[in-house]
């Protein structure tokens, strides 16, 4: 099965003639035939999912969606064909049957439509011989924001009793209407991948010296080895799909698509991450609700965690480029901090770390002295050196100012508690 999903992502449509024996076949064909078979009406086979679908109706008056029967409970039926797990990674999310009659009038084929957005691999098994093609065309519709005035025409089908046709699941298709035949059978199967094949699919750009997916991979795996809910995990594997402040691709931009993978409240707390505001931290430490604050805090340190093998050895979220610059800001629920400059500019202004004196409020209010006398200072600046080191604690107020030149200033900087033991 794994050449057949190859061929079908690689934007293949791939037929097979007598998908199941001949005696399978006859028993569905005479099951789906049988008056007592549970029929269902309904007018349409698809939703509007898009403008141009309706304009496509309107433009071409001859071509629209006509009135079919459908049936959602197959799962006798079903289990004769394909299993649910036939594809690697991916389950069978949806079957469905649809029966067309003959029309007063010629319908070429219905209005083009594709099975959802996303990633995913349809099934068209044709239940009895009939006419009325399966018509493929050229688009793909994976985000609802795609648009397509215009489908161009790539493929026909014609139904032929026993034949299964696989297909990218966002390919726009549409079904047409028998005119020399009774009647047309088809059953729709719809494969999704599960989170982490789908998170290998699409999460392929470069992330350090990896993929983005082995490092999402990862993540997942530290919050599961820890004991995370579900949730925080699969935040966890989805928790820079978006993109972040250090991050920037955007691999996706449709909530949807995550939601229907992971559920409403990981989605929910993978977008929160991906919009926390550097030092996360710090961010983290500002958000009133103290369940998602643990919940992102957990994300955050199985983030840093899983990349401390990678960049060097260091996190790649304390890198920094060319023109950044902290406001004031201490770390909560720490003891020491530090910060190790690894490359600084060797021309233009490379940016200081300033500490503000905790006694300034003091200073400013009760003394008249300059505040360039060395006794009352109210800040002290540190140049960036290769090389150089510097602890404080981690109450002491401080900064980073802006790199000026147009190179890079690379540090890193770290934070620690004291573990006691009993």
């Amino acid at each position: 099965m794994r050449d057949i999903l190859e061929r079908v992502n690689a934007g293949e449509i791939v037929v097979i003639d007598d998908f199941v024996p001949a005696h399978v076949q006859d028993q569905i064909e005479h099951q789906m035939n049988d008056p007592s078979f549970p029929w269902t009406a309904s007018a349409s086979s698809i939703g509007w999912f898009n403008p141009w679908q309706k304009d496509y109706t309107k433009n071409t008056p001859s071509v629209y969606d006509t009135p079919q029967m459908c049936n959602g409970d197959l799962q006798d039926i079903t289990s004769l064909l394909i299993s649910p797990d036939y594809f690697e990674g991916h389950e069978l999310v949806r079957t469905k049957a649809n029966l067309k009659y003959p029309y007063e009038h010629f319908v070429d084929h219905s209005v083009p439509h594709s099975d959802g957005f996303g990633f995913g691999v349809v099934g068209l098994y044709y239940v009895n011989e009939s006419d009325g093609d399966t018509v493929f065309f050229n688009e793909k519709v994976q985000h609802p924001d795609d648009d397509y005035v215009t489908p161009t025409i790539r493929q026909r089908i014609a139904p032929k009793k026993g034949t299964m046709v696989f297909f990218h699941k966002g390919l726009l298709h549409a079904a047409g209407n028998p005119s020399k035949y009774a009647r047309r059978i088809v059953i729709n199967f719809n494969f999704a991948p599960n989170k982490f094949t789908f998170v290998n699919q699409i999460c392929d750009s470069p992330h350090g010296t990896r993929k983005l997916s082995d490092h999402l991979l990862g993540v997942y795996k530290l919050l599961e080895g820890d004991g995370a809910s579900q949730e925080v995990c699969d935040a966890g594997l989805f928790h820079s799909i978006y993109g972040t402040e250090i991050y920037k691709h955007k691999t996706l931009t449709s909530r949807d698509i995550v939601r229907s993978i992971i559920g409403d409240e990981a989605e929910n707390l993978a977008h929160m991450f991906c919009e926390l505001k550097l030092p996360r931290e710090r961010s983290i430490y500002e958000i009133g609700d103290p369940k998602i604050r643990s919940q992102l805090l957990d994300i955050h340190e199985a983030n840093e965690i899983e990349q401390e093998d990678d960049h060097m050895g260091l996190n790649y979220e304390w890198f920094f480029p060319t023109i950044f610059a902290w406001e004031m800001l201490d770390f909560p629920q720490s003891m020491l901090s530090g910060v190790v400059y690894i490359k600084v500019p060797k021309i233009g202004y490379p940016g200081n770390i300033v500490f503000e004196n905790p006694n300034k409020n003091i200073l400013d209010n009760c003394w008249d002295f300059a505040a360039t006398e060395q006794q009352t200072y109210r800040n002290v600046k540190y140049d960036p050196e290769p090389g150089k080191i510097i602890l404080f604690p981690s109450w002491c107020m401080h900064q980073v100012e802006s790199n000026d030149s147009n190179e890079w200033r690379i540090s890193l900087s770290f934070n620690s508690q004291i573990d006691y033991n009993n």
